[in-house]
């Protein structure tokens, strides 16, 4: 007999808020931004949880399994989302591709970056315009510049002045997200591809998902 799954503990003060689970192969700068966010937006109609790894292992196909593992455990409503947010970066795509049939399949949605969760966070700063065909060349391929960082967080450093996955600032991007969102449409190619195929994020979709249910809650600009 299957196992009956739980209640999860909302803690909003709205019974009938929706809920938005994040699981996400990045375990550092993604669950730090995201959870900024919720405590900065203070939206009592949506509870967003970002999954806490307990693995070192950071496929797509590992992510997938947290997604698994929480509806397997918690009872999810009707209008609640499990998203599943992971770059493309080195992985190949007949695995990608197997994990987002399954997503598919299961009601889970898709945020890939191509090539990385950089390119979002560095589109809070630009449009991309300054960049010319050679400069996007870079930033597709995303190649390290020095042993400890790509190419995307050396032109968030370059515009942002600092940038540390393991610490990340959030008030340097979260008060542009609107432009986040603006910039990553722009560079959409096809919504029927199940991920950005050259340059681009699908982290867009998430944040709108995020933010529709109520006003966005600025941060004040950092000094």
């Amino acid at each position: 007999m299957p196992r009956k799954r739980r209640p999860l503990d909302r803690t909003s003060a709205v019974r009938s808020a929706r809920l938005i689970v994040v699981a996400t192969e990045d375990t550092k700068a993604t669950p730090q931004y995201l959870n900024d966010l919720a405590i900065a937006q203070q939206n009592t109609r949506i509870q967003l949880k970002v999954l806490e790894r307990d693995t070192t292992a950071s496929s797509p196909e590992h992510v997938l399994a947290q997604l698994r593992e929480f509806i397997a455990e918690y009872q999810i409503g009707e209008d609640d989302e499990l998203w599943l947010v992971s770059d493309l970066d080195q992985w190949q795509e007949r695995m990608l591709s197997a994990v987002a049939r399954e997503c598919l399949q299961s009601g889970f949605r898709l945020a890939i970056s191509n090539p990385a969760i950089e390119l979002w966070f560095l589109l809070h700063l630009s449009d991309l315009s300054e960049y010319d065909e050679d400069g996007l060349q870079l930033l597709q391929e995303n190649a390290k510049v020095s042993a400890s960082r790509t190419f995307l967080e050396q032109e968030i450093v370059r515009i942002a002045g600092r940038y540390q996955k393991g610490r990340l600032h959030s008030a340097d991007f979260l008060p542009h997200i609107p432009l986040a969102i603006e910039h990553a449409k722009a560079l959409e190619t096809n919504l029927d591809d199940r991920w950005p195929q050259s340059l681009g994020t699908r982290m867009y979709l998430l944040l709108e998902s995020i933010l529709e249910s109520s006003p966005y809650y600025l941060f004040p600009k950092r000094d």
